[in-house]
């Protein structure tokens, strides 16, 4: 028994379906009809036509972006947004960590990206968010393999980043400190930041540390 739609001009085909849609009327007039199941049938395919019209797609978990067109693919690039100087640059337990200076609604975080091999490259959640002292400018990171630092809380080696406060009162520079005990994925900054306040300097940032053995 046929069904018909008023005003075909322009016309959608339901997968799975031998139903027509028109995109101008969805009145459904059928020649003597006798079975309300029918009309069930035919309002469930047109909620089902219209969830598939408009709910957007998930994020693909594996970044899609990556694939689009002139993408740099050798060179990580974040999907949105500006990015800038390379920052803790440190190699734990097999996996390369990149964090970068991100510029997220107007303030500076740690943007932050893995690598098993330096050419592919999986974006994570930022790693460094400003706070009430200020903007989180450039720095390094290091793995503290004998925790002189004291945070390492389990069997996982702590990682500890050193950063640049632009504070957000008198834009002052000051130096803070971050750990993780995760492998580089969330970090805690230290209660006592600034560990370094700024004694007058106009540009007083970018503190780079590394483990000197002599002087262990």
């Amino acid at each position: 028994m046929p069904v018909y739609f008023t005003e075909p001009a322009a016309t959608y085909f339901a997968a799975g379906s031998c139903f027509i849609f028109s995109n101008y009327s969805h009145l459904i007039r059928e020649e003597k009809m006798k079975k309300p199941a029918l009309y069930l049938l035919a309002a469930i395919v047109i909620i089902l036509f219209m969830l598939i019209k408009v709910i957007p797609k998930s994020p693909s978990p594996d970044y899609g972006y990556m694939n689009e067109t002139y993408r740099p693919q050798f060179h990580y690039t974040a999907e949105k947004n500006m990015i800038n100087d390379p920052n803790g640059l440190v190699y734990h337990n097999g996996v390369w960590h990149l964090y970068h200076q991100y510029n997220l609604f107007d303030a500076i975080h740690w943007g932050h990206a893995t690598s098993k091999d330096l050419i592919h490259w999986t974006p994570q959640k930022p790693a460094l968010e400003p706070d009430r002292i200020g903007a989180i400018f450039s720095g390094s990171a290091v793995e503290d393999t004998h925790n002189t630092s004291g945070f390492q809380t389990g069997k996982e080696k702590v990682l500890v980043s050193i950063f640049t406060y632009a504070e957000h009162t008198g834009g002052r520079q000051s130096q803070g400190i971050a750990y993780s005990n995760d492998g580089g994925y969330t970090w805690t900054k230290y209660g006592g930041n600034p560990v370094i306040p700024n004694s007058g300097q106009n540009d007083f940032r970018d503190p780079k540390v590394f483990w000197h053995a002599p002087h262990e």
